[in-house]
């Protein structure tokens, strides 16, 4: 290495101007009918099973559903085993 090299690197803002390599963009992986059955199958606990169903029939991901609060919940009065 050259003393130009070193220089170079020493200098602000050289690397914030650097391109960064563009992850690619790939799809979710769906379950299929019968990984999703064997899913709920092997939670015992009702609240995971609401939980589950509720991030799985609204496509939410992992983050979501830990903020989602019950207030985010719409309960309908015929729905006996709302929150």
């Amino acid at each position: 290495m050259g003393g130009g090299d070193r220089t170079t690197f020493r200098q602000a803002g050289v690397v914030e101007h650097l391109p960064y390599p563009k992850r690619p963009k790939t799809l979710p992986e769906i379950l299929t009918m019968q990984e999703t059955l064997t899913l709920f199958v092997a939670i015992q606990s009702v609240n995971y099973k609401a939980i589950l169903a509720t991030a799985y029939s609204a496509g939410l991901r992992i983050l979501e559903v830990c903020a989602l609060k019950r207030t985010d919940i719409e309960c309908f009065e015929d729905d006996y085993n709302c929150l």
